[in-house]
């Protein structure tokens, strides 16, 4: 197995790339429903949100297995799962309950943003709690905040993780991964129509799907596990090229949800073969971007709301500088007071949980040999 900078460094420019790609499609699309552009010739800009959450799922399936890896060769397995869910939490919560506090709080009305209309969900105070401990993929209500809802599953999902890194590093290739990935979006194709019609459980309750989830998570996956040995032959261009290609399929098949794993899996067997970018400045920008994404997916909503709500007063300029302003503003903000500062404690907290188990094996040895002696 390759080391850290032979397999995360040399990747790390194109999943910038990726990730930043992700969240503008994001941004782009919930700018396009909130200004009611429903088409766009034959394409559907609103449809690029969703697939933008889909294509940062395999990036995150990607960087989530290079974390492990990088902690396993510090630490050993010594409580992988322990320490590995420790640092997502500190990761991924605090400035979700920031800004979901803050949501409630203050209520603002970012529940929905379409076509000039901004509304607070009908189950306000419902929503908050669930919201708060990312658990409101088993409750039928609004979002509090629209872009909310991906979080569950990656939270849910993440526990996965450690037990599929132990597997995926004992293969020797990928084909018995291409094998199970297969049978799985086999049974998924089968199910999901059942799923569907079954899911809810009453007026309030659901069951997510964690499969179909669970695939799209899965391609990542098997680009981490292909990146180990993969030569990477195929030019940088063809990134945005297989990216704009997965895009008008996406559009054409009007965003079907049956076609996520498809575009998972063309994504997941491209990017361990693709070349770094060689732009700095490109480069430089997309590092920029993937450091603040996080900030810029949860806050960029309540930046459209106060920008083009709050203040739709001003002329279309100003408050297109407002949006930026808020948007970049809050999410540099965000970074280097909330998650930064948790991310250094969550590392913190994970390197004392893997380090404490090894002082009791090494007691009890030293006892057993001096009771030998």
């Amino acid at each position: 197995m390759k080391g850290k900078t032979e397999t995360g460094g040399s990747h790390e420019a194109n999943l910038d790339f990726v990730r930043t790609l992700a969240v503008l499609m994001v941004v782009v699309s919930h700018l396009a429903f909130f200004f009611g552009v429903s088409t766009f010739s034959f394409l559907d800009p609103v449809l690029f949100g969703k697939l933008g959450v889909i294509i940062f799922f395999v990036h995150s399936g990607i960087v989530n297995m290079l974390s492990i890896e990088r902690h396993v060769n510090k630490y050993g397995e010594r409580r992988l799962f322990r320490a590995f869910m420790t640092r997502r939490c500190f990761r991924i919560y605090p400035l979700s309950v920031v800004v979901v506090s803050v949501v409630f709080l203050m209520k603002l009305p970012v529940s929905l943003l379409a076509h000039h209309v901004a509304a607070i969900g009908q189950n306000a105070r419902a929503e908050f709690l669930p919201s708060l401990f990312l658990v409101q993929n088993f409750l039928r209500f609004d979002q509090i905040l629209s872009p909310l809802w991906s979080l569950p599953y990656e939270i849910q999902i993440y526990c996965l993780f450690p037990v599929a890194y132990l597997a995926i590093r004992r293969l020797r290739s990928t084909k018995t991964m291409v094998f199970a990935w297969s049978l799985l979006a086999m049974v998924d194709h089968v199910i999901t129509p059942h799923f569907v019609k079954h899911a809810n459980l009453g007026h309030f309750v659901t069951v997510p799907d964690f499969l179909s989830y669970s695939l799209l998570f899965g391609a990542g996956l098997y680009a981490f596990k292909e990146m180990q040995t993969s030569r990477r032959m195929v030019p940088f261009w063809a990134l945005p090229a297989l990216i704009t290609i997965v895009c008008l399929m996406w559009c054409l098949s009007y965003g079907d949800t049956t076609k996520c794993v498809f575009v998972t899996f063309c994504l997941g067997l491209a990017l361990p073969y693709i070349k770094g970018c060689s732009s700095t400045a490109l480069n430089r920008v997309c590092g920029w971007v993937a450091k603040y994404s996080y900030g810029i997916y949860l806050l960029h909503f309540p930046a459209i709301w106060l920008a083009f709500v709050r203040c739709g007063h001003l002329p279309m300029v100003e408050k297109i500088c407002i949006f930026v302003l808020a948007t970049l503003g809050t999410s540099v903000v965000a970074y280097h007071v909330i998650e930064h500062p948790m991310i250094v404690i969550g590392n913190r907290v994970a390197a004392a949980i893997s380090k404490n188990e090894a002082r009791p094996k090494g007691q009890a040895a030293a006892a057993t040999a001096g009771a030998i002696g």
